[in-house]
């Protein structure tokens, strides 16, 4: 997941936030073009994954996990007053997901506030669009001469890319992001490589202080409402106290949480949005040696599932035995499920659901 947000949009104050609530670090990211990211990997809390571990007592618990990169705007050298957006824009088309920061904080007019926190945010999309129909009419322009050049009976994977960017411009024109067309695999395997940016699930991040706090909820609808787009949407947190609090002792921080109106952690709140937004479920392996959480998209098949654990295990696959999370509680036991018939075969065509219990069984 990468911060994006416009200069004092609190975006490095929000990712201290997240790691820190999750008792991670960070650390130094990848160079590129003179920008280093800060980058903290961080433990996605499922509380089933506490439930199967004490049923199943194993040696190891291993949650999902996600990666936050705070991308700098700018490299140490750079004169006052630059800004070098491509740089900055080149690492975020890496991310799987962004979580775009606007500023609500410090307001001295809370009426004009949810108006003043749309424009921020529109200045910041616009941005993210105008960063893509740049990569789009790039390779537009050099796609013409190329198809030119080719014998006809070598053009049409050339014309196809062609054909997707087209549209993709002009979704682009019209105001539009990448991720409301209707897109088939094709054409998404053909603009997978280009990272664009308005095609990645997004969740916005409203970064608010005390006094913008108790209207958290119309501030998230302006944002949605202004941003109505298929996989967005938003979330607000008080960064800056939640940096904070995260030092403090668990009871004392709880006690601070009651008095600000907090009732659970910001990176809990947002891990769960970031999950409903870019489509993501949880399947669980387990047994004595292990009790795993495996994070896939919502409509993944049986054999790619087990592809996620061993690219084997997809390639030899069979069939795989399944039973609902709620069911293997209730039941008490994998032998008590199967003995009550809760337990289900299932093929290659399977989609995984979210709390899926599972063994795959792979050929050699």
């Amino acid at each position: 997941m990468g911060l994006v947000g416009l200069p004092g949009a609190g975006k490095s104050t929000v990712f201290d936030a997240l790691v820190r609530s999750a008792g991670a670090h960070a650390t130094a990211g990848r160079s590129f073009a003179g920008l280093t990211p800060r980058v903290a990997t961080v433990k996605v809390p499922d509380p089933r994954l506490d439930t199967l571990a004490a049923m199943y007592r194993p040696r190891k618990v291993v949650p999902a996990e996600v990666e936050y990169h705070d991308v700098p705007r700018l490299t140490a050298e750079a004169p006052p007053g630059t800004r070098q957006a491509p740089a900055y824009l080149a690492q975020l088309r890496q991310m799987d997901m962004l979580l775009h920061v606007v500023a609500g904080f410090g307001a001295s007019d809370l009426a004009a506030l949810p108006a003043q926190m749309v424009a921020r945010l529109q200045e910041g999309a616009t941005e993210l669009a105008l960063a893509d129909l740049l990569v789009v009419e790039g390779r537009l322009e050099r796609l013409a001469p190329e198809i030119r050049k080719l014998p006809a009976a070598e053009r049409a994977p050339r014309e196809r890319e062609q054909a997707v960017l087209e549209r993709v411009r002009a979704a682009l024109d019209r105001g539009g992001v990448v991720r409301d067309l209707d897109l088939d695999a094709e054409e998404q395997r053909l603009l997978r490589g280009f990272g664009l940016l308005t095609a990645k699930p997004t969740l916005l991040v409203a970064n608010l202080d005390e006094t913008s706090w108790p209207h958290r909820a119309a501030l998230e609808h302006a944002l949605c409402e202004a941003h109505a787009h298929r996989a967005t949407g938003a979330v607000s947190l008080m960064a800056q106290w939640e940096a904070e609090l995260a030092e403090l002792p668990p009871a004392e921080a709880a006690a601070f949480r009651e008095s600000l109106d907090l009732p659970e952690s910001g990176t809990t709140r947002l891990l769960a949005e970031a999950y409903a937004v870019s489509g993501l479920i949880s399947f669980f392996t387990v047994g004595e040696d292990e009790v795993r959480a495996w994070p896939v998209p919502r409509g993944t098949l049986a054999p790619e599932a087990a592809g996620t654990i061993h690219t084997d295990f997809q390639k030899a696959f069979i069939r795989a035995e399944i039973v609902s999370y709620d069911d293997l509680v209730r039941a008490g036991s994998w032998a008590a499920a199967r003995t009550a018939g809760l337990l289900r075969q299932v093929g290659k065509d399977y989609a995984m659901q979210d709390g899926d219990v599972v063994h795959f069984l792979a050929g050699r």
